[in-house]
């Protein structure tokens, strides 16, 4: 029985360790014509776009203290709740999704600017469901289109006249067992860009409406309940990038929640299967980054690694120490016979990672 110390040590991982029957790619370089390749007598606009001082109308702001991406997991104190893979049952784990205070304008330039401040009166303001596309809930209105913007085009710039805005308020409470943990705010999908505060201090931007975003909360929150403020912008400079036939809506769209995670963790991940040209056989390589909350070295850190297959049993095992000097530790392994994964039979594997 593997020794599991703290928080965010046990994460199981399901994958498969194969995809499906096709022609590999052997990684060299494509070759291209000449024609694709020349750059010759290309003339390189700039100051192509008009300026905007605004976050959501800058193609040069992207995110604003958004922590850099990562495979999506949690934590879990024990192997055992780790394998059962239900984020709601980690003690390091607080759904924000439910009930949140909202306040819709039809244009940027009517938005609250001050509903961030600890203690503003929200009593007044509507109550809206966490995740969901506002125009759902009675706000504003959903459009679809084919081809196009379905607004005036003028990049990077969003008309005001057709600008909406939703403001979102709620608290939270920081448990006393999260005492000296990193603490993490997560956001699966707001659409299309957004700010964050907590307890008054701004936290951070970002935009990519189908994409997670996460926060380091620390410095922000305290032990007991704590305010949460966030704007989402419909329209941004981001939105030109999304020319394509679906829906238009826009709003917290996917989960919202908290996690702690111990001082030192597992950060990222990345599995690489690779059968070998018979389809019999692969490699599995996995590489392993790790975080440290606050300044300073991981010094002393172990990550252990076992792959377990359909009942449960151990098919690989390791454990190596963390090399300061390195930027992630790399596991590999033949897997003799791996049971393929397909549409029909769609067979995974559980990968868990112990710090």
């Amino acid at each position: 029985m593997m020794k599991i110390r703290s928080i965010l040590t046990g994460i199981a991982i399901s994958l498969s360790l194969a995809g499906m029957a096709q022609s590999q790619y052997d990684g060299a370089p494509v070759n291209r014509s000449a024609n694709e390749t020349s750059t010759d007598n290309v003339e390189v606009r700039k100051n192509k776009y008009p300026r905007s001082d605004n976050d959501w109308e800058n193609f040069n702001v992207l995110h604003i203290n958004r922590l850099p991406s990562a495979a999506n997991f949690m934590g879990y104190p024990t192997k055992e709740l780790a394998l059962q893979g239900d984020k709601s049952q980690s003690p390091y784990f607080q759904s924000l999704n439910g009930t949140w205070k909202f306040h819709f304008v039809p244009r940027s330039d009517e938005r609250p600017m001050d509903f961030f401040q600890k203690g503003y009166d929200v009593s007044g303001w509507d109550d809206i469901k966490v995740p969901s596309n506002w125009e759902l809930q009675g706000f504003g209105y959903p459009f679809y289109v084919g081809s196009g913007y379905g607004i005036k085009k003028n990049p990077p710039l969003i008309a005001v006249e057709n600008s909406p805005v939703g403001s979102y308020r709620r608290t939270f409470t920081i448990p006393a067992h999260w005492n000296k943990r990193q603490i993490i705010l997560y956001f699966g999908g707001v659409a299309s860009a957004f700010y964050v505060w907590v307890n008054g201090e701004k936290v951070g931007y970002s935009q990519d409406s189908k994409t997670p975003s996460e926060f380091d909360i620390t410095p922000y929150v305290k032990q007991g309940e704590n305010e949460i403020a966030v704007q989402v912008f419909k329209f941004s400079d981001g939105y030109y990038l999304e020319d394509q036939d679906y829906w238009r809506f826009a709003g917290i769209q996917r989960d919202v929640y908290v996690y702690a995670r111990s001082e030192t963790h597992v950060r990222d991940y990345e599995v690489v299967t690779d059968l070998d040209g018979e389809y019999k056989n692969a490699d599995f390589h996995l590489f392993v980054e790790l975080g440290k909350a606050g300044e300073g070295k991981i010094k002393g850190a172990e990550v252990e690694v076992s792959l377990l297959d359909k009942a449960g049993k151990s098919i690989y095992n390791e454990r190596k120490r963390w090399n300061a000097a390195g930027r992630e530790l790399h596991f590999k392994k033949e897997v003799r016979e791996p049971l393929l994964w397909s549409a029909e039979k769609p067979n995974l594997y559980r990968l868990l990672l112990c710090v």
